[in-house]
């Protein structure tokens, strides 16, 4: 497996968690307020996290050419 269909695979495995979290909290499932506060905190890393790797493909596309 290339860089490339690795990293899209990780970038695909944060998608679903982060739907799995918006899921949970969509769903009222935080208790407290603090617990919906780490959820979101862990939303946005996650959506960092994609965001470093997209761009990281995008240099190894460039790269590639």
């Amino acid at each position: 497996m290339s860089t490339m269909e690795t990293l899209s695979r990780v970038r695909k495995n944060l998608e679903k968690e982060k739907k799995y979290i918006e899921t949970f909290i969509s769903s009222g499932s935080c208790e407290t307020m603090e617990d919906y506060r780490l959820q979101v905190g862990t939303i946005r890393g996650l959506d960092e996290a994609q965001k470093i790797i997209t761009e990281t493909l995008s240099q190894l596309d460039k790269e590639e050419e």
